[in-house]
């Protein structure tokens, strides 16, 4: 007779393939590792204990701002005329065109521009272009929320990656000059970092300047390169354009050899984890709460400016207006920025607006006495 061979460990193997199979089928037994946050959740810890800080320039007179005041003041305009309806229906209100089901139906919503009521040429401007004024000089508390948005990079870069994007709004945008001409003033300045971490720890920083439009404020870096105030990283905002960088200094953001720069300096501390809104952002759900903001407090209807494709502020006037100076493209006032939608929030990539490589120094100082030209 025979011995009977065993048949355990063939049943094991067999077993093992069928739950295996069945998994790799359904879901059940090998979860998808693209997890997105869901309402129910607060905001990853890390994202407030590596928040960084921003040092607001010395000289700066255009400070945060709030958001709904800056909406109780601006108006809805295409081609330089009112949205028709915008005092009927919406009651006069920037917040509630916004926020209503309407505006999410209109195809004629990227073409809006949010047109300051008040006249923008004349100095001194009115008070709530300004904003809210300098932080508490004692704790770095604005008065203006910062904004925070988290999403989850599992399809875009691989498992357990998160970009959380820190964002900062004011109601004007100074520009630069360019020998005793100034350029680039605007209603309205939607600024960013992101940073990118792996299983909760930080591993890259993103700060941006003029739209990643340019060389300098198109960068990312490791995160250890950075300075650290309490383990979180310092960016610096520029005076007046309030573009983002890692250093103090002169920013010779064109990349060209030429007299246009900006400005960064240790002025005044901002802490944005003392007040900041927070949500998350996915490509399937759009932008939700996340559960730091009370049940009662969310209205769905109220998302709506956070999808706005739209400008936040004036439209970019004609050479004909006697206020209007320009050289060739560039001109004293442009158009008003996108809002967080336009932050490339989906990107796979680390830079807002290219692949760029993460810098492991960084940038060289400038120094604009070094910038010669020929003929001047």
């Amino acid at each position: 007779m025979k011995p009977i061979k065993p048949i355990h460990s063939h049943l094991c193997l067999i077993t093992y393939l069928i739950l295996c199979t069945i998994g790799y089928t359904t879901g059940f037994v090998t979860p998808d590792p693209h997890v997105d946050f869901t309402p129910n959740q607060t905001l990853p810890t890390y994202a407030l204990t590596y928040a960084p800080f921003v040092y607001l320039h010395s000289q700066e007179i255009f400070w945060p701002a709030e958001m709904i005041t800056h909406l109780s003041n601006v108006q809805p305009e295409i081609n330089f005329s009112i949205v028709p309806g915008f005092d009927s229906t919406f009651g006069g209100n920037g917040e509630t065109y916004l926020g209503a089901d309407q505006l999410s139906n209109s195809s004629r919503q990227s073409s809006v521009y949010l047109t300051s009521k008040s006249n923008v040429f004349k100095e001194p401007k009115d008070p709530w272009m300004y904003g809210v004024g300098p932080p508490d000089p004692s704790s770095g508390r604005s008065n203006a929320s910062a904004f925070i948005i988290a999403m989850d990079k599992s399809q875009q870069v691989g498992p357990g990656w998160v970009d959380v994007f820190y964002l900062f709004f004011y109601s004007y945008n100074q520009g630069n000059y360019f020998y005793n001409n100034r350029f680039g003033d605007h209603v309205a300045d939607w600024e960013h970092t992101m940073i990118r971490f792996k299983d909760g720890q930080p591993i890259y920083i993103a700060p941006e300047a003029h739209g990643g439009e340019v060389v300098l404020g198109d960068s990312a870096f490791n995160f250890n390169v950075l300075e650290k105030l309490k383990d979180r990283p310092i960016i610096y905002a520029a005076n007046g354009t309030h573009g983002m960088y890692p250093q103090p200094g002169t920013q010779n953001y064109t990349g060209l050899p030429i007299p246009v720069f900006d400005q960064t300096d240790k002025g005044h501390l901002w802490d944005l984890t003392l007040n900041y809104q927070a949500y998350f952002y996915s490509n399937e759900a759009g932008f939700s709460y996340t559960a730091d903001t009370p049940t009662s407090a969310q209205d769905p209807n109220k998302l709506g400016w956070l999808e706005f494709p739209g400008y936040w502020g004036d439209q970019k006037y004609p050479v004909t207006n006697p206020h209007q100076t320009c050289l060739a493209s560039e001109c004293f006032y442009e158009d008003g920025p996108l809002g967080p939608q336009s932050k490339s929030l989906s990107r796979g990539y680390i830079c807002s607006s290219s692949d760029c490589k993460p810098e492991d120094h960084l940038p060289a100082s400038v120094y604009p006495f070094l910038f010669f030209f020929i003929g001047c």
